[in-house]
C-alpha cells in the first residue's frame, strides 16, 4: 500500500482477465474471508484497516467491470441494476466505501467511491458507461 508505481502492465481486452467471471461474488467472499481470518487471528484490525478497506474497494472495482457490466454477463440490465444495488449495501463493500482513505486510491477508485457512496447503481453504471466512452475516444 504504496503511492508510487512500482510496475508497469499492459491491458490487453481479450486477455483471460477481462472476461465474464460468473463466479465472481463467490471469489471476493472467499478473499473477504481469508482476509478476516488473518485479522481475527492477528488480532491488530487497526493496523491493516486502511490497507483493508483499499483492497475491497479494488475488488468492488473487479466485480463491477468483470461480472456486473461484462458485455457477455447473461443477465438483463434491470437484474443486473438489482443486483449490483444489493452488492454495494452489503459487507464489506458499504463500510469500505464509508471509510476507506479516498486520498490514497488511485483516479478511478476515488470516482468508483464517490458514486458508491450514492448507494445507486445506475449511476456507478452511467459513470463506466462515460469512462469507456472516454477510453474509447482517446484510443
Amino acid at each position: 500500500y504504496i503511492s508510487e508505481p512500482v510496475y508497469y502492465y499492459r491491458i490487453i481486452e481479450s486477455s483471460i482477465t477481462h472476461i465474464y467471471k460468473a463466479n465472481m461474488p463467490e471469489i471476493n467472499n472467499a478473499i473477504f474471508q481469508a482476509f478476516n481470518e488473518f485479522l481475527s487471528i492477528n488480532d491488530n484490525f487497526q493496523k491493516f484497516e486502511k490497507m483493508y478497506y483499499a483492497t475491497v474497494v479494488r475488488r468492488l472495482e473487479q466485480i463491477i467491470s468483470k461480472y456486473f457490466l461484462c458485455k457477455s454477463n447473461p443477465s438483463s440490465r434491470k437484474e443486473v441494476i438489482k443486483e449490483m444495488n444489493k452488492t454495494l449495501r452489503m459487507e464489506p463493500y458499504r463500510t469500505a466505501v464509508k471509510k476507506v482513505e479516498v486520498k490514497k486510491l488511485i483516479r478511478r477508485h476515488k470516482a468508483l467511491v464517490y458514486f458508491s457512496r450514492t448507494k445507486s447503481a445506475f449511476l456507478v453504471c452511467q459513470f463506466y458507461n462515460v469512462k469507456d466512452a472516454i477510453l474509447k475516444m482517446l484510443h
